[in-house]
């Protein structure tokens, strides 16, 4: 491929993922950001900022995600597995769908947010 097409193909109407697997982002601002089917594994992302942003079918798989705040933020389809959200707020958020196998929690993610058919649909 060549140079020109690279840049049309990058400036074109579908967007490209994010890929940071195993990258250091502690307290980064992706507010309101379209993360769409990003690849955040294996991160540093405490204390990071996601208010409003869209995560849908985001994999953010064993990262650290203490602190980290995620208000009214889309987590549609997210994966979240193995990763860390101690002291995590999701208050408002999109949770359709949404894997957290074997994430643990802290005291500010409230279980009772997740509701059982979101469970059984992830």
């Amino acid at each position: 491929m060549e140079k020109q097409q690279v840049i049309e193909e990058l400036h074109s109407a579908k967007p490209v993922p994010i890929r940071m697997r195993a990258s250091s982002l502690k307290g980064f601002n992706f507010s309101g950001m379209d993360l769409t089917e990003a690849d955040l594994s294996f991160s540093n992302l405490s204390e990071a900022n996601f208010d409003g942003a869209n995560l849908t079918r985001a994999r953010v798989r064993a990262s650290n995600l203490s602190r980290a705040t995620f208000r009214n933020a889309d987590l549609t389809h997210a994966d979240f597995s193995y990763s860390n959200l101690e002291d995590t707020d999701m208050a408002g958020a999109n949770l359709t769908g949404i894997n957290l196998y074997c994430s643990n929690k802290g005291t500010s993610f409230h279980w009772s947010d997740l509701n059982l058919v979101a469970l059984i649909q992830s």
